[in-house]
C-alpha cells in the first residue's frame, strides 16, 4: 500500500492569468466553474485531465493521498493559501490525509526521508525536487512522464 504525496502546481493543475502563473499568484474571490476549473479575480486554474477520478476513486494499492508543496505564499495562514482554497472548493480535502505547505526553499525529499516510510511515492513535476527525493531513497514519479492522470498506474 502506497502513501502518495502530490505536488500541486503543474502536477495536478495549471493556473493562468495573462500567462501561466503559480496558484499563489491568483487572487480572491475564487469561484468553481466545474470539477475541472476554478476562476479567480485575475485568472483561473484548470485541473489536469483524469485527476478528479484519480483522487476520488483511488487504485486499490493506495493507502493515502497527501499534499506537499513548495509553492506557499509567505506569511499566509494555511486557510488563506489559494491552493488550499482550490483543494477545498474542488471537494478534495476529505481525500487528503496530510498537507505540507512550505515556501520555495523547501526540499521535499529531505522531509519525506524523515518519515522513514519505504511506501512513499512522490509525484512532482520539478526535476530538482525529484532528484533530491531519489537521493533520499524516496520513490518518485515524474508528472511529465504521463499525459493524463488516467494513464497512471501505481
Amino acid at each position: 500500500m502506497f502513501d502518495v504525496w502530490l505536488d500541486l502546481d503543474k502536477t495536478i493543475w495549471n493556473c493562468y492569468s495573462e500567462s501561466e502563473v503559480w496558484a499563489k499568484q491568483l487572487e480572491f474571490p475564487f469561484k468553481v466553474v466545474d470539477s475541472q476549473r476554478i476562476n479567480a479575480a485575475n485568472g483561473f486554474c484548470e485541473v489536469h485531465e483524469g485527476f478528479d477520478s484519480f483522487i476520488r476513486n483511488p487504485q486499490s494499492n493506495i493507502k493515502s493521498f497527501n499534499i506537499i508543496t513548495a509553492g506557499a505564499k509567505y506569511h499566509t495562514f494555511l486557510e488563506d493559501q489559494p491552493s488550499y482554497s482550490f483543494l477545498s472548493l474542488l471537494g478534495y480535502l476529505p481525500y487528503i490525509s496530510n498537507m505540507v505547505f512550505k515556501t520555495k526553499e523547501f526540499i521535499k525529499g529531505d522531509f519525506l526521508k524523515q518519515l522513514n516510510n519505504p511506501n512513499i511515492i512522490l509525484i512532482d513535476d520539478d526535476d530538482k525536487q525529484l532528484d533530491n527525493a531519489r537521493k533520499n531513497n524516496v520513490q518518485v514519479i515524474d508528472r511529465k512522464s504521463f499525459k493524463t492522470w488516467k494513464d497512471i498506474n501505481l
